[in-house]
């Protein structure tokens, strides 16, 4: 920053050499990683703006097999627990991308790299996950810990079920469409109902949440959905409230879960329990 006439990539390598020891040379193989990556994805990540979801193309299973490669080998290589521990603290954002991905992207590691996430996160203080709000990172690890737990029947009495076989919205629903002119709720049909809205506008549909229930679980397919970061999903709302179920859920009665269409787990706030 004081002299823009120094070569940036070289600034880099002095400092990883500098900061990671030994393990240096994996560490800036993973820089040279985001690089080509970011060369190589540069149209798709065109219109990315600061904020992505964690299933963005660019988040390859191949760059983070790599990632996580190079990774294994840079702790394999620091010399002591100082630069191990700034090796770790450096592969907390892949863990992360991870995680978010749930246990059928991870495989049987999941449980795993979850206690290797809390271990490091601890370790260097790490409460946020975003930039604005309250600390939220030990409840998105209890997320992570409750995926799959438990199945949304089991030891739970339903409480309310509505499958959406008929040809509208049952009694109780009410819909809600930002103002614009294509922003609807299209269609019940097929067992689903089938929302529509551009870019930056949303639409849902709303019910009171079933007194009694501590589980309240969606299916939901993205269908032609190409969000980034707000999209398909399922919230509460308390007091004027909203909750999204990326947000902390410790002072609501209840949990959230949102499963695929294929009825694969794939958000939690890890309840009786309302299906939706």
């Amino acid at each position: 920053m004081w002299d823009p006439s120094l070569d940036v990539w070289e600034l880099m390598q002095d400092f990883v050499r500098g900061y990671f020891g030994k393990a240096a040379p994996s560490i800036a193989d993973y820089y040279e990683l985001l690089r080509k990556t970011a060369e190589e994805d540069k149209e798709a990540m065109k219109n990315i703006g600061i904020r992505y979801g964690m299933s963005s193309e660019f988040l390859s299973k191949k760059f983070l097999g790599k990632a996580a490669s190079i990774f294994n080998c840079a702790e394999s290589l620091a010399e002591n627990e100082e630069i191990l521990h700034r090796v770790q603290r450096e592969r907390i954002p892949i863990m992360y991308v991870k995680l978010c991905r749930g246990p059928s992207f991870v495989g049987d590691e999941y449980k795993i790299l979850a206690d290797k996430f809390e271990k490091v996160a601890r370790r260097v203080g790490l409460t946020h996950i975003y930039e604005a709000g309250p600390a939220n990172v030990e409840q998105m690890i209890q997320n992570w810990r409750s995926v799959n737990r438990i199945p949304s029947a089991e030891g739970r009495k339903l409480l309310f079920e509505d499958n959406f076989t008929g040809d509208s919205l049952g009694e109780g629903w009410s819909v809600h469409l930002r103002k614009h002119a294509n922003a609807s709720v299209k269609e019940v049909a097929d067992g689903a109902i089938v929302i529509e809205a551009p870019a930056d506008w949303c639409a849902n549909v709303r019910r009171s949440i079933t007194p009694g229930a501590t589980l309240v679980e969606c299916a939901a397919n993205p269908g032609t959905d190409k969000g980034q970061s707000w999209g398909v999903g399922l919230g509460a709302q308390k007091k004027q409230k909203q909750h999204f179920i990326t947000k902390i859920f410790g002072t609501l009665p209840f949990h959230l879960r949102l499963t695929a269409t294929t009825k694969k787990q794939i958000a939690s706030s890890s309840g009786d329990i309302a299906l939706m």
